[in-house]
């Protein structure tokens, strides 16, 4: 089960304990769910306040760039 929603980064990261990583393009949120082998997509909601939930990625990864740690 996936969480929806964080309010940082490093709670996300936490999470999914490992590393986020950012799309350099949209500023969408990737983190490799290693138990299940997926990405997922989050993104940060209107004044980041909030991370939520966006979906699994269903395809190969943008160009990304490390976001935490």
């Amino acid at each position: 089960m996936v969480l929806k929603t964080f309010d940082d980064l490093p709670a996300l990261a936490a999470a999914f304990d490992g590393t986020v990583f950012q799309d350099i393009g949209d500023d969408t949120l990737f983190v490799y769910d290693k138990l299940h082998h997926q990405w997922h997509q989050y993104r940060w909601a209107p004044g980041k306040r909030e991370i939520v939930y966006l979906g699994p990625s269903s395809s190969e990864l943008p160009l990304v760039a490390q976001a935490y740690p």
